[in-house]
């Protein structure tokens, strides 16, 4: 299944400020196509890790 970025987008434009969303797909974004690339960082990896702890 795979959401495209207006309905995320949409969805989030109702919750949080327009930049705050739009720099957090844009740095998804990136860090996806750096795993793809196979160029990425441990630290990267683990940052979901940071954000559990910050989102609850």
């Amino acid at each position: 299944m795979s959401v495209q970025r207006s309905q995320l987008e949409t969805a989030l434009s109702t919750q949080f400020p327009q930049e705050v969303f739009t720099a957090l797909l844009d740095e998804y974004q990136h860090i996806k196509q750096q795993f793809f690339l196979r160029k990425f960082q441990p630290a990267e990896l683990n940052a979901a890790d940071s954000v559990n702890v910050f989102c609850v």
